[in-house]
């Protein structure tokens, strides 16, 4: 605005001087141009031609201005004067001195009859005092205050209001009152409702009692609950005889009561009744009092009980409900819609005067007909049988809406609908109307209320700005990446390719906070760039509504946007790039580690422990150059440290390649104050040793699966079982991750293991970070190895089994080959016996045969 004044200022300047100048110019006689030189005529020339020039371009500056001018004129007539809620302001006297067009149209009167008006003549009478102290605290305080009241137009139709007025200074800075004005009938309305519905639970309160009292008949004294002594505004715990209890009622009940309670006293005659009471503080009270007779197991009535209501807001209810169906009634007939009342056929019951005028018609004509026909529809003669049956009707958003409202109950609001209008001219208009539908009943019959808003208007204004906005959004979209335009760190504009980099919505971006997009550990660094004016490329961590985060360039450029500076910033996903240089990084590390070998030639001061192990089923069966090749394996890339440990925690193996690892092993090692190894492990200081056996590798032994902790060392440690025939023998871990750099956690370590803090610094920092793709591949060779030292072990306890198995075998066939050879020579024996007596008996055979012949002779 500033801007502007200066212009104005330098255009009349300008104005004033060529002014003068043409008058100089014109006082000039032919006889004295005749005396100039040609230099000097020249000159006069030449500043004619400037002045000329510079009214040219003030005039294009003026029409500039112009422009401007117009375009904050509709932007103010859209917030202002288009507002939902009506502004009027109101000066210390109490007189209007501007309002909107939406308080004219609450206030049914033209808004050039609301200046220099009193706000009060528009305030009802009883709600003057209401007024008056919102107003009172307003400008004496200085702070915004609300209130709600009635306000009523020149035709004394009413309707409740809320105000909500805040202090301003006008130009002179004289105190001044802006009240935005809200109609709230309907929620006053609603309010009502409740209230009813309030009523009727006090009646259900009978059963569920909000008071209660009894009487003692034979004592004539009254006990009264804390609520019924509430309601006569009396102490808790108050007790009074009969008759003092009577009393409290209204001189005109006294009698009523005095004989509704003797009835149920004396015959049990139950009684139900209102009156009022007059409390211990003179108020008045409408109660509803019901009494019931208690009898004794001799039928005789002992006492009397029953409960008391305070129903003063129902009856209050009840005189309001008459009044707001009066202002309901009002406000159908006055309120600035179409209104009709349709039966089951869509024919018009009743109708408000505002549709009366739309229609240009009196209501007497327009009742029985059709919506279409009494609003002058085009498409009602497009059927012999008139609204409601051509084909565009089918497709009309009212004749819908109402048909499933009388068969369904659903209510609709504001439905947009288009109407085509037919003018008295017969010049067709097109309209556009917000449509609602709400079913009531009519003397037991279903009707449906339709409202009719015209917002044909609106809809222009909102489609001029939508192309304006495309062909903004059609040039702000072509770029590639994300493109964002801030005030302060709030987007005010952004691009579908922000939207898709950090998968929000183009309507959850616009009005986001920014670094809402920013990982918090690079907030500090981008609100930083922000308050610099920060204009070079750069990076940081981007944060998708998904919460993944990922690298982020960002660039950004202050530029001039609707009269004021805000910044364009420009977002780079650059995780494919980061994964390119991630790749580049590994071939680059796999290159440099892959080829060169493990060195385990380092043995801490302390010794080898496997040469304690009294275990030894995976030191002997596998072999410690053999382990130490397998740990080559899984160690040649991170060049940490790792052990292998027999079931029972004896070591199989341990190598020491990280310079952090040897550092605080044998520093937690002289925590133990021993020079016995045994002693040493079992005394619980030597941390490095417990954290690696008790806290990693038991736990996976234990659980049969990977272990990953973080080590007391300031490390991580990854633990993994070994099994053998399916049998858990023995664990093998890792150390991995980078030592802490932080100083406090570094004096931690240093003081829990009594080592110099800088020194302790030194191997941090000396200590280079491996890649986590290097860790990931570790940890799957890990694996493997674990998995090749119990194949090993397995097959050497079965080559065990097969010598031990072989052995028993030659010592049972050397057994049986004797006894076979034992039996071999007893037979050989019992063959040459046999032999021998088989020749003896032929000798003697033949000796007999001998003789006989010999006899025989």
């Amino acid at each position: 605005m500033k801007n502007k004044s200066k212009r104005s200022e330098d255009a009349a300047v300008l104005l004033r001087k060529a002014e003068a100048l043409a008058r100089k110019q014109v006082d000039r006689t032919s006889q004295d141009i005749a005396f100039l030189s040609p230099e000097e005529i020249g000159k006069i020339l030449h500043e004619l031609r400037v002045h000329q020039i510079e009214l040219e371009m003030q005039n294009e500056e003026l029409r500039t201005a112009q422009a401007e001018i117009e375009g904050m004129r509709a932007r103010y007539f859209d917030l202002y004067d288009m507002a939902p809620v009506g502004y009027i302001t109101v000066s210390e006297k109490g007189l209007i001195l501007e309002a909107n067009l939406t308080a004219a149209g609450l206030l049914g009167v033209n808004r050039g009859e609301l200046p220099k008006q009193p706000l009060t003549r528009l305030i009802l009478k009883e709600d003057q005092d209401i007024y008056y102290l919102h107003r009172k605290k307003l400008f004496e305080g200085g702070e915004p205050q609300l209130c709600e009241l009635r306000l009523a137009g020149p035709d004394g139709a009413a309707f409740w209001a809320r105000l909500q007025a805040t202090f301003a200074k006008g130009p002179d800075g004289e105190p001044l009152c802006r009240v935005a004005i809200s109609d709230i009938s309907e929620y006053k309305r609603a309010e009502e409702f409740l209230k009813s519905n309030y009523a009727l639970l006090q009646i259900a309160g009978e059963t569920a009692g909000f008071g209660g009292w009894i009487v003692d008949l034979k004592k004539n004294i009254c006990t009264w609950s804390d609520a019924v002594a509430d309601i006569h505004e009396m102490p808790h715990g108050y007790a009074p005889p009969v008759e003092e209890g009577i009393s409290f009622y209204a001189p005109e009940w006294r009698k009523k009561i005095t004989r509704v309670f003797n009835d149920c006293a004396q015959k049990g005659i139950p009684y139900n009744e209102e009156m009022e009471i007059i409390t211990s503080k003179g108020k008045r009270v409408w109660v509803r009092t019901i009494g019931r007779a208690v009898k004794d197991e001799n039928g005789r009535i002992t006492k009397v009980q029953g409960s008391f209501q305070d129903i003063t807001a129902s009856k209050q209810a009840e005189r309001e409900l008459v009044e707001r169906k009066e202002l309901l009634t009002a406000i159908y007939r006055n309120a600035p819609l179409v209104m009709m009342v349709v039966n089951a056929d869509r024919r018009i019951q009743q109708i408000n005067g505002f549709a009366t005028q739309f229609a240009g018609r009196d209501a007497e004509d327009v009742l029985g007909l059709r919506g279409g026909e009494a609003l002058r529809c085009m498409h009602v003669l497009d059927d012999p049988r008139g609204c409601g049956f051509g084909d565009f009707c089918q497709r009309c958003v009212i004749r819908n809406s109402v048909l499933d409202t009388l068969e369904t109950g659903k209510t609709y609001l504001q439905i947009e609908a288009p109407y085509f209008y037919q003018e008295k001219d017969n010049k067709i208009k097109e309209m556009t109307f917000l449509t609602s539908t709400t079913p009531i009943l009519v003397k037991g019959t279903r009707m449906v209320l339709v409202t009719l808003q015209d917002i044909t208007e609106q809809k222009q204004a909102e489609k001029q700005l939508k192309e304006s906005e495309e062909r903004f959004r059609a040039l702000h979209n072509a770029s590639f990446g994300g493109i964002a335009i801030h005030d302060k760190g709030l987007i005010i504009e952004c691009n579908q390719g922000l939207s898709e980099i950090t998968g929000y919505s183009l309507d959850e971006l616009i009005g986001m906070d920014g670094l809402l997009l920013i990982a918090p550990e690079t907030r500090d660094l981008v609100m930083n760039n922000i308050l610099s004016d920060y204009e070079k490329p750069y990076e940081a961590v981007g944060l998708r509504k998904n919460g993944e985060l990922f690298p982020l360039r960002l660039e950004a450029r202050n530029i001039p946007y609707k009269g004021k500076t805000v910044r364009i910033v420009e977002f780079r996903d650059i995780t494919e790039s980061k994964r390119a240089q991630e790749a580049l990084h590994r071939i680059e590390w796999m290159l440099s580690k892959e080829s060169a070998a493990l060195k385990n030639d380092y043995t801490q001061p302390y010794g080898d422990l496997s040469e304690f192990n009294t275990s030894r089923l995976i030191l002997d069966s596998v072999g410690k150059r053999v382990l130490e090749t397998i740990a080559n394996d899984f160690l040649r890339l991170p060049e940490s440290s790792a052990a292998v440990y027999e079931k029972n925690g004896d070591h199989a193996l341990g190598l020491f390649a990280s310079s952090w690892c040897r550092f605080m092993d044998q520093a937690s090692r002289q925590l133990c104050g021993t020079n016995d190894i045994t002693e040493a492990m079992t005394c619980g200081k030597w941390l490095c040793h417990d954290c690696c056996w008790k806290e990693a590798s038991q736990p996976a032994m234990a659980s049969g699966r990977p272990v990953d902790i973080a080590c007391q060392g300031g490390i991580r440690l990854y633990a993994l079982p070994i099994v053998a025939g399916g049998e858990v023998i023995g664990a093998i871990n890792f150390g991995y991750g980078d030592p802490p750099r932080d100083k406090e956690k570094l004096r931690e370590l240093a003081e829990k293991y009594k080592v110099p803090l800088d020194e302790l610094t030194k191997k941090a920092n000396e200590y280079p970070s491996r890649p986590a793709f290097i860790i990931e591949t570790a940890k799957d060779r890990l694996q493997a190895s674990a998995h090749l030292i119990g194949e090993i072990v397995s097959r050497k306890i079965t080559e065990k089994k097969i010598l031990t198995l072989n052995e028993q075998l030659e010592q049972t066939v050397a057994e049986k080959t004797r006894e076979l050879r034992e039996r071999v020579d007893e037979l050989e024996r019992f063959h040459d016996a046999t032999i021998e007596r088989e020749f003896r008996v032929k000798e003697l055979r033949d000796e007999l045969e001998r003789l006989k012949n010999k006899d025989t002779k």
